[in-house]
């Protein structure tokens, strides 16, 4: 964990000097690329903090031995909420709503001529603010309850676990539905789209499991009997091919309904993205998005074998980045240069090194388990039926 946090660390500086310099030579440019990079990894820790309610309130003895590990993951949100700030202080720097109504083009102030009260920008930040106290008081509850249920003095009943998360659930979820509404959707902001805030929801569920997986092969278990077996392996895989399933429903529901009703102010969303490049990176994020790891998951071996899901994970998530770009990007620019390579890795460098950093660090004087759960000794010997 040392040597990781270290190497986080070092990324994020690095990140940081690349986020700088492109503030002062391309800042339209940078700026698209920390929204993908924020947005992109916000979805991957409030996915895992509804993946560790799920848990929760269905009383899923296999994942107390990974819960811990999927904690550490959501105790990087206050870093997230403090990367977020620069964009909510100049949305003028990204989205075009944000610029002065009559300087806007005509077509452009027909669309949001009933929409000028929501995307007041005093109003945008405030909404930001109410996601932000959702998602960190909700994790930082959830995170010290299963701290102080680890001591004897004061053992938390599961009770309040299925309780906080019967009410996270809906919240955290309504908040990054609405969250993707303002940060993502309205760099379009003549275009919606019903299904857009489940997709990024369920997005950031696929991610989560695949973090997890991820952790559960490279984060050593303090005792032998805390090690994750192939049953607990095999959980995991059956949990990521129905999110990916789920996934891969909702991006064909959202093409299969915009290309049928052939409406030109919704098609041109999608048109956009089915244009030269475009059009492969799309179809490459359905292929490795979906159908690769449905063909790894149907074998049973794959689901149980650790290595192979760690693989996967990894996979799933570089997926996930390169979805976010493709769903983002064309909304700002059409083309792209080399030159947009730096300052997307650069931003990536920044935030998930800044993110995976905090949430080792915060997570170094943590036990490894959740040595206070009364299901603890049920999951070190989980067994699937």
């Amino acid at each position: 964990m040392t040597n990781g946090r270290i190497l986080s660390a070092a990324g994020a500086l690095v990140g940081a000097a690349i986020v700088i310099a492109g503030v002062l030579v391309a800042p339209a440019a940078i700026a698209i690329s920390y929204l993908v990079a924020l947005t992109a990894t916000l979805a991957v820790v409030t996915g895992t903090l509804l993946l560790v309610m799920i848990a929760h309130l269905s009383n899923a003895t296999w994942f107390v031995l990974l819960r811990r590990r999927a904690e550490a993951v959501v105790g990087a949100l206050p870093a997230l909420a403090v990367l977020a700030v620069p964009l909510m202080l100049v949305p003028h720097a990204l989205w075009p709503w944000a610029a002065p109504f009559d300087a806007l083009p005509a077509a452009l102030q027909e669309a949001l001529r009933y929409k000028r009260t929501y995307f007041q920008p005093a109003f945008f930040i405030a909404r930001a603010i109410v996601y932000w106290i959702v998602w960190v008081s909700v994790g930082e509850r959830l995170r010290r309850a299963s701290l102080t249920q680890d001591t004897a003095a004061d053992r938390v009943p599961s009770a309040r676990f299925r309780a906080l998360s019967a009410a996270g659930i809906p919240l955290v979820a309504l908040a990054m539905t609405f969250a993707s509404f303002d940060w993502m959707m309205s760099l379009s902001p003549a275009w919606s789209s019903t299904l857009y805030g489940l997709y990024y929801v369920i997005g950031g569920l696929v991610s989560a499991v695949a973090v997890v997986a991820v952790l559960a092969r490279v984060v050593p278990a303090a005792r032998d009997e805390w090690s994750p077996t192939p049953e607990h392996v095999h959980a995991l895989g059956s949990l990521t091919l129905a999110f990916v399933l789920l996934w891969g429903y909702l991006w064909y529901s959202q093409f299969f309904i915009i290309w049928i009703a052939d409406i030109p102010r919704e098609a041109a969303w999608l048109l956009d993205r089915m244009r030269g490049g475009w059009r492969v990176v799309g179809l490459a994020v359905l292929a490795n998005g979906f159908a690769v790891p449905v063909c790894v998951l149907l074998f049973r071996a794959a689901k149980r074998s650790a290595v192979v899901m760690a693989l996967l994970g990894v996979w799933l998530v570089a997926v996930h980045y390169v979805d976010t770009y493709w769903v983002l990007v064309p909304s700002v620019r059409r083309e792209w240069s080399p030159m947009h390579l730096l300052w997307d890795l650069g931003a990536v460098a920044f935030i998930a090194g800044t993110a995976a950093a905090v949430a080792m660090w915060r997570h170094s004087t943590v036990p490894p388990v959740a040595v206070g759960d009364p299901l603890l000794h049920w999951s070190s010997r989980y067994e699937m039926h």
